[in-house]
């Protein structure tokens, strides 16, 4: 005789929307190596300015690194004014394109990439998890793309969320200064 606990049962239901409530990733994004490719070639210093706030300017540096698996973009922002200095490491994690962003409010959350489209030469990011949040209403970024509009000129967008509420989307433009090597010397 099968002997039922009260509602016991009901935790299926439950365990099942938490497993819906994390977003997934197809581990196999189409393109992403071409995508990996063009985040190599970025290896430089860029100018750059936030769309509509012109006066937010920033230097942001690009180097390939760790025997080329990791591409580190870093923001040498130019405060009063200007934009919070931050980075983001660019790498794969076993077939997955990710980024690790490191905020300038100090934490770090982590994205997947989800999408490259080709045509445009649009690569997106989106939330997976996140570090170092030590109150979860505080702001954090949740996706990032990359529009590389040609060698010289690239779109950087950025949005979050604060108090579980999506945020606008930041855009930087930026302007190439100088190449660099794709890879930086290692000791």
């Amino acid at each position: 005789m099968m002997r039922r606990h009260g509602k016991g049962w009901l935790w299926l239901p439950a365990a099942c929307l938490l497993m819906l409530a994390r977003p997934t990733f197809a581990a196999d994004v189409p393109g992403q190596e071409t995508a990996w490719q063009l985040l190599k070639r970025l290896a430089g210093t860029w100018d750059s300015y936030v769309v509509g706030q012109e006066e937010r300017r920033a230097v942001i540096s690009y180097h390939v690194t760790s025997g080329g698996s990791v591409v580190f973009e870093e923001f040498l922002g130019k405060e009063p004014g200007g934009v919070r200095s931050m980075a983001t490491a660019y790498h794969f994690d076993v077939d997955q394109l990710v980024a690790t962003h490191y905020c300038g409010v100090g934490n770090q959350p982590r994205m997947r990439a989800t999408s490259y489209d080709p045509g445009r030469k649009l690569l997106r990011f989106a939330y997976w998890d996140i570090t170092n949040l030590p109150d979860p209403q505080a702001y954090y970024t949740t996706d990032i793309e990359l529009l590389f509009e040609g060698d010289d000129v690239v779109e950087l967008r950025f949005r979050g969320t604060k108090a579980g509420e999506p945020g606008d989307w930041q855009v930087h433009r930026l302007r190439r200064l100088t190449r660099r090597p794709n890879e930086r010397e290692e000791p």
